[in-house]
């Protein structure tokens, strides 16, 4: 759990005025002069002040050097609701104690989790390449509303710092080591692995402050889970059911023609392609694909719920029944597979259903899957190209009657394909339709 060595900067908006460079320079120029004047009262006045100023700097400067953090966690993978336990440590490796400490932990940006106690949040500035970022789109949107004054009213003022834990001790001894506990709240899906933690130290007068960011080693990657919500799993399940024949457990999907070959003695005479037979080509059996029924493959189109509304809760909540129901497959010895399309920040993912894909990897994709930005639709072409691996389809998506998914469909196959729209159909089509949220109900796991 050992961190790096760190140093730090004097921060001109905690310090006093008097251990400015401007200062040193005029408590300077005022002794020199008391000085040559012969006022030797103010002479060591003016030293004293220069003096404590200096030390004042050199020690603020000081106190943040040959300092490590340490971060650990009690459970590193949580599910949205639960609490988790965060265990701090900096240790002092030097024998400059440390008059105060000020220990600040920036919050996840996308929120997925928050201390349980609210005093301990505060504030803290953002690292400088950041804070450039911020700049630069603040100046952009200055110039865009100077040409527009509707926008113009909606622009507010530069923020430069973001929310984060804060917490104070006094006296660190050299060589001393402090560890406390901080509880986390999960409040939603998400990824966080904090990378360091900004430090605060300086003299006993107030009279500077030096800060610094402090990375950290060994980070752990915390995983919110999405939200488990009780599922009814019974139309999933009945689909499985319904669809195995034979002892092997598995059907051919009519709708997958894999090849043809000669007839033998004993082949179903509804498998003979009659259209070469017809031109005298012989008696050809159609072969279909085999599907695995016991496994099951969801595909979420992400794109199509985006822009229903401002937070995109739609979206939450579909991942959430998605996430639930693959935690009650999976103890129903279901296998379960997983497709997610391309964005900003993640390329797409696709996990088969097979003793290699776990309940947690499938929730992990699902806890860092961010729409934000552009999010692109469900490659159709790629997918139906890997149909044979799925076993039965459910594509979750907004509406059932969405042309953009034809492509994809008909790729797919209707055989074994069920659509899982949020919203109801207005009418019954060539796919069975099942809307996601009739899912919900039944006794919650996890």
């Amino acid at each position: 759990m050992a961190g790096k060595k760190t140093g730090g900067h004097i921060d001109p908006y905690g310090s006093s005025l008097f251990i400015s460079p401007v200062a040193l320079a005029v408590w300077g120029v005022l002794l020199a002069g008391a000085i040559l004047a012969g006022q030797t009262f103010f002479s060591l006045l003016l030293l004293g002040g220069l003096l404590t100023a200096l030390l004042a700097r050199i020690w603020s400067l000081a106190s943040l050097k040959h300092i490590k953090v340490g971060l650990r966690a009690d459970s590193a993978r949580v599910h949205a609701g639960d609490r988790l336990t965060l265990t701090y440590r900096v240790e002092n490796e030097k024998f400059l104690p440390l008059i105060w400490l000020e220990v600040l932990q920036r919050l996840p940006k996308d929120g997925c989790l928050e201390p349980e106690d609210r005093d301990l949040l505060g504030e803290m500035p953002l690292p400088e390449a950041e804070l450039e970022q911020v700049r630069s789109r603040y100046a952009q949107e200055v110039r865009e509303a100077e040409k527009n004054s509707e926008q113009a009213q909606k622009l507010g003022p530069l923020v430069e710092t973001c929310p984060a834990l804060r917490s104070k001790f006094s006296f660190v001894l050299w060589y001393q080591q402090l560890e406390w506990d901080c509880v986390w709240l999960a409040q939603k899906r998400g990824l966080w692995q904090p990378k360091q933690l900004l430090l605060r130290s300086g003299d006993g007068f107030g009279l500077a402050q030096g800060e610094g960011f402090c990375p950290v080693e060994e980070k752990p990657l915390l995983v919110v889970y999405p939200r488990l919500v009780p599922v009814n799993t019974a139309p999933l399940l009945n689909n499985l059911w319904e669809a195995q024949t034979g002892s092997a457990g598995t059907y051919e999907d009519c709708t997958i023609l894999r090849g043809e070959r000669e007839y033998q003695w004993g082949d179903p005479w509804k498998r003979i392609d009659w259209r070469i037979a017809a031109r005298g080509g012989g008696l050809q059996v159609k072969l279909y694909e085999t599907i695995q029924p016991k496994s099951v493959h969801f595909l979420l189109d992400g794109a199509s719920f985006l822009g229903r509304s401002n937070d995109n809760q739609e979206l939450e909540e579909a991942i959430s029944i998605v996430a639930s129901l693959v935690s009650e497959l999976f103890a129903a010895r279901v296998r379960c597979g997983l497709s997610l399309p391309r964005t900003p920040s993640m390329a797409s993912a696709d996990l088969f259903p097979g003793e290699e894909t776990t309940a947690d990897d499938l929730l992990l994709y699902l806890s860092g899957f961010r729409c934000i930005g552009k999010v692109l639709r469900l490659d159709g072409p790629r997918l139906a190209g890997m149909r044979e691996r799925m076993g039965q389809v459910y594509l979750v998506t907004w509406q059932a009657e969405d042309p953009r998914n034809q492509a994809l469909l008909a790729g797919m196959g209707s055989g074994g394909v069920t659509i899982l729209p949020w919203e109801t159909p207005r009418e019954e089509g060539e796919f069975r339709v099942l809307p996601l949220r009739s899912l919900k109900g039944g006794a919650p796991r996890g």
